[in-house]
């Protein structure tokens, strides 16, 4: 997890992180929802050791020319500006981010979407 935090870090001090304003609040506001959502299903399914270390953080970042998103190990989320018309509202945002956010907690095997043992037994 140190790892990631050190690249979040790095790439957001080389990039203008929008802190205010109505996008940037849907942004932080989902990814707390989720992060909330996430936390209390995992534990219900006696699976919290996937978030140990977890520190959730959820930021926008100004690149219109960029329609893209992503997640580091699951607890650092970053949206580009250039994805929000493209997300239309909160809702196609929470689908975005939720998909990725899972991804990160459940790393893929060999770039597919099939997902680690430990994260499709509890699915049900």
């Amino acid at each position: 997890m140190k790892f990631s935090t050190q690249q979040n870090k790095s790439f957001l001090s080389r990039h203008k992180v929008i802190s205010g304003g109505q996008q940037a609040e849907m942004v932080s506001r989902i990814g707390s929802r989720i992060s909330t959502a996430v936390t209390g299903y995992l534990k219900q399914k006696g699976q919290s050791d996937l978030l140990t270390g977890y520190d959730w953080e959820s930021r926008l970042v100004d690149d219109a020319g960029v329609n893209a998103w992503w997640c580091m190990r699951g607890d650092k989320v970053v949206v580009f500006t250039g994805l929000m018309p493209e997300a239309k509202d909160q809702n196609g945002l929470a689908v975005v981010m939720g998909h990725e956010i899972v991804r990160g907690i459940c790393p893929a095997r060999k770039r597919t979407h099939e997902p680690r043992a430990s994260c499709s037994s509890s699915a049900g």
